[in-house]
């Protein structure tokens, strides 16, 4: 199989959904850095009882004396958002498994084996998802679903379920789905401090947000942004404002974007933050070199192939995501899950990357149920993790507070901190901003989203 190269953003994507079918989802971790030598594994790595090579009698779905097989659950065909679910989310599972299989001969004296993808088609995730309990043949299930109306129905039977967390609302308060991030903060008031920190980065102090009117975390996503601007004005500099605001944008922009940009440039935007896809994006940005707006986009993420069409569009504009960027320099997990990929066939992406630190929490989970392991103690010491960072793929993960969404007023439930990665679009090429050996741009997670004296910091988990 050949994945495509990095995919959408999660946010990107739920606009789409949130646009196509009404799915209304926002997207808006330990201090300890040390890690072990597994290539995927957490500082939390230590088997719960016996040893990892140790082979006792289990009785569970899809457990044998020799293997424990997982199911894939995810769209192949039908997903409107364009994105590379199936056959990217498979190879990173696959690779991770093979890593395990190869240099660690399996765990407890079996293999890891994942079973061959189910397509949901994006509109049968349920369907399908009853299927798989029905059969009840596989110990757990990883699935990377656009539109995910089955989780609930795997958290219902405490199936362990391991997701993109492009839908935090599906992880909220069931204890037996994870992602490659906990469940964030789904209100208004939970502000952005990456876009007010780029604006200071750039010097560019005169912000336009823009999102979809039909799709409420579109709205808010908007709101928070431009919200964000007058929270940091302090560490922006005091003329910084959010100049112009339209969280009523229309999905595709089927009449051009020649008014919004006009507004834009008559109300002297500089820098601009979006809650809309690319695609939306490229237009905005085309119509602004048309009338001579010199406008920095900022991006919740970008492929490599929407950077070629792009035609330079989006040259001088930043992106970010919240796992380690490809542009880092190389750990010893990032080496393996390059080396797995490829004998897999695939191509490094977003979602391999995903489907990757998803089997290496699946892995930690069964190393901390220990040698006669079942569904329920991989729940329960998958939810002891506070540390989980698949060797610093990952900011730290706290799976004891993970599925229990922070707010505006209460961050006791955040990870330790708040990275992501950012990097520079500069001639069609990303270029990492920061240290490449400490590639997270980083803040406290439980300070109310303040912006704290001394931060943001550069960071690593390796």
């Amino acid at each position: 199989m050949t994945p495509r190269t990095r995919t959408r953003s999660r946010w990107q994507v739920l606009a789409v959904i949130a646009v196509l079918v009404g799915l209304l989802a926002a997207v808006c971790s330990s201090s300890d850095d040390s890690q072990d030598d597994n290539g995927g594994g957490s500082s939390d790595t230590s088997a719960a009882s016996g040893d990892l090579a140790e082979n006792v009698p289990v009785d569970a779905p899809g457990v044998t004396d020799t293997e424990i097989t997982y199911s894939v659950l995810a769209s192949a065909t039908g997903d409107p958002t364009g994105q590379c679910g199936l056959p990217c989310f498979e190879t990173g599972i696959q690779a991770y498994f093979d890593y395990v299989n190869t240099e660690k001969g399996g765990i407890y004296g079996r293999r890891l084996v994942a079973a061959e993808g189910i397509d949901d088609e994006f509109g049968k995730n349920l369907e399908k998802a009853l299927e798989v309990i029905a059969a009840d043949d596989t110990f757990g299930t990883f699935s990377n679903s656009s539109l995910p109306t089955g989780y609930q129905s795997f958290a219902d039977e405490q199936i362990p379920l391991y997701v993109w967390a492009s839908n935090p609302v599906a992880m909220q308060g069931n204890e037996s789905i994870w992602g490659e991030n906990t469940v964030r903060c789904l209100q208004i008031g939970c502000w952005d401090r990456v876009v007010p920190y780029l604006m200071k980065v750039s010097g560019r102090h005169k912000l336009a947000t823009v999102g979809y009117g039909i799709a409420q975390s579109s709205k808010d996503c908007a709101q928070n942004q431009a919200q964000s601007v007058e929270q940091a004005k302090a560490q922006i500099g005091s003329d910084a404002e959010a100049v112009y605001v339209n969280d009523n944008l229309p999905f595709g922009m089927p009449n051009g974007a020649a008014p919004e940009v006009t507004a834009m440039k008559n109300a002297g935007a500089d820098i601009m933050a979006t809650c809309i896809v690319n695609s939306d994006v490229k237009t905005i940005m085309q119509e602004a070199k048309r009338q001579g707006l010199d406008i920095l986009p900022l991006l919740t993420n970008i492929d490599e192939e929407a950077l070629v069409s792009a035609a330079g569009a989006f040259d001088g504009g930043y992106f970010r995501n919240a796992v380690r960027p490809f542009a880092a320099d190389l750990n010893e997990a990032q080496e393996k899950y390059n080396e797995y990929v490829e004998k897999n066939g695939g191509k490094t992406a977003e979602i391999t990357l995903y489907g990757w630190i998803n089997a290496a929490l699946a892995y930690e989970g069964l190393v901390q149920a220990g040698p006669d392991f079942s569904r329920e103690k991989v729940v329960e010491g998958t939810n002891t993790l506070t540390g989980f960072t698949a060797a610093g793929l990952t900011a730290p993960m706290n799976w004891t507070t993970g599925h229990t969404a922070p707010t505006p007023t209460d961050t006791s439930n955040n990870n330790e901190f708040e990275c992501y990665g950012i990097s520079k679009i500069d001639g069609g090429e990303l270029v990492l901003e920061g240290d490449p050996a400490k590639p997270f741009t980083c803040w406290p997670g439980t300070d109310d989203w303040q912006w704290t004296s001394g931060w943001p910091q550069d960071m690593s988990f390796d």
